[in-house]
């Protein structure tokens, strides 16, 4: 069920959450698909390790540019605080799982630069998703 302008124009919380959410979730799935392919790229190719990095940091920004961008694209209204929302709820989902799955190699070192491209990539994204709607 899709939200329209005079729904969240009430100033619904529990609306822009539900987009909110689902840009995050949109965000997640990409950066899996995109990971599982970066994962192979790496695994069948002579490509250099050390590009990972800023690979990965270009696949986060990527994926949650993307994600906050179709989720703000189904409303077109508050696209900085959608888009916001949607790196904050992406980088808290990131954080769970890392910590729970990969405790061993977890680490908050580099978490502040990561924080704030997927905040940036959230920002941008929702003012594409304006821009760019259907």
């Amino acid at each position: 069920m899709s939200m329209t302008k005079k729904e969240l124009s009430a100033g619904s919380l529990a609306s822009s959450l539900g987009v909110i959410i689902r840009g995050g979730i949109y965000a997640l799935i990409i950066s899996a698909i995109l990971s599982l392919f970066l994962g192979l790229v790496f695994y069948f190719s002579s490509i250099s390790e050390s590009l990972l990095s800023h690979l990965a940091s270009a696949l986060l920004f990527f994926s949650v540019l993307v994600g906050s961008a179709l989720a703000v694209r189904q409303v077109g209204i508050k696209a900085l605080w959608h888009g916001l929302g949607v790196g904050i709820v992406f980088f808290l989902i990131v954080l769970l799982l890392g910590s729970v799955f990969f405790p061993e190699e977890f680490s908050t070192g580099g978490m502040f630069a990561r924080l704030l491209l997927i905040i940036i990539g959230g920002i941008l994204g929702g003012i594409l998703g304006v821009f760019n709607q259907a």
